[in-house]
């Protein structure tokens, strides 16, 4: 089931299945995708932060994000998500005015060098 909301916000896959047994589950999550389930590890997708926000660093992002992964400091023109902490929960997606903020695999083909730019980051 897709869900948007009534601005025209991009639309988020809203997981349908639920797993009862988790116990052979250590280092997975479930990916409830149409036509049934398939596991992922953990980390396999981070959201990235692409080229709407340059010049914008709005922080509506920051304030809803659950496990505080995205950063920027004062040289920055922008903000940016750090991969390895990244839980995919997609908090931030709907916050952002610019709609600037992606899953990893469903960045826009003209912004996919931020997913290195994002990465790059935190490597300093």
């Amino acid at each position: 089931m897709n869900v948007g909301n009534e601005l025209g916000a991009r639309p988020r896959l809203i997981a349908r299945q639920v797993v009862a047994d988790t116990s052979n589950l250590t280092g997975q999550r479930e990916s409830a995708l149409s036509g049934g389930g398939r596991m992922v590890p953990f980390g396999g997708v981070a959201y990235v932060i692409v080229q709407p926000c340059v010049g914008v660093k709005d922080a509506s992002c920051v304030e809803v994000c659950p496990v505080d992964c995205i950063h920027t400091d004062d040289a920055a023109d922008m903000y940016y998500i750090d991969p390895d902490e990244c839980i995919d929960c997609g908090a931030c997606v709907d916050p952002c005015p610019v709609d600037a903020i992606f899953p990893e695999d469903e960045v826009p083909a003209q912004w996919r060098d931020f997913i290195k730019i994002n990465a790059d980051y935190f490597k300093k």
